[in-house]
């Protein structure tokens, strides 16, 4: 779960993710009337829209945990959550990348149809980045 720590050093690794966050962006806003933004890919088959949105909405936030080597406390651990610095060099690389996710998933969610399985599966896996909306 959440990927290997190449993430962190690999320049290609980082340039990969960079792209798929701009798909994802696309996918998030596939439905909006006035695209104000060119993808360099067309996603024509549903299948690949879906694995895209399922990707980045199950693994993006266990990297971002990892490039800003945030460690949330367990639930059982019944301790106060503990918000990333943003005041950390590492937040500051990573903060456009982050607000990228977190503002096309938001997005995502409020064009969804009524669909109850898929809006409790991206509340479900943003839940897990929402600590870095309050960093913002």
């Amino acid at each position: 779960k959440g990927g290997k720590k190449i993430w962190k050093s690999d320049k290609g690794a980082m340039t990969c993710l960079k792209k798929m966050l701009a798909e994802f962006r696309y996918c998030c806003h596939v439905a909006d009337e006035e695209q104000k933004f060119v993808s360099s890919h067309k996603i024509v088959k549903s299948t690949v829209f879906n694995e895209v949105l399922v990707f980045c909405f199950k693994n993006l936030p266990s990297f971002f945990a990892q490039l800003l080597a945030y460690n949330p406390p367990k639930e059982e651990e019944g301790k106060k959550t503990v918000l990333p610095d943003r005041n950390e060099k590492k937040w500051r690389t990573y903060a456009g990348l982050v607000k990228m996710f977190l503002r096309s998933g938001y997005h995502f969610l409020d064009n969804l149809p009524s669909d109850e399985n898929m809006v409790c599966f991206v509340l479900k896996n943003l839940e897990q980045s929402a600590v870095y909306y309050a960093t913002q």
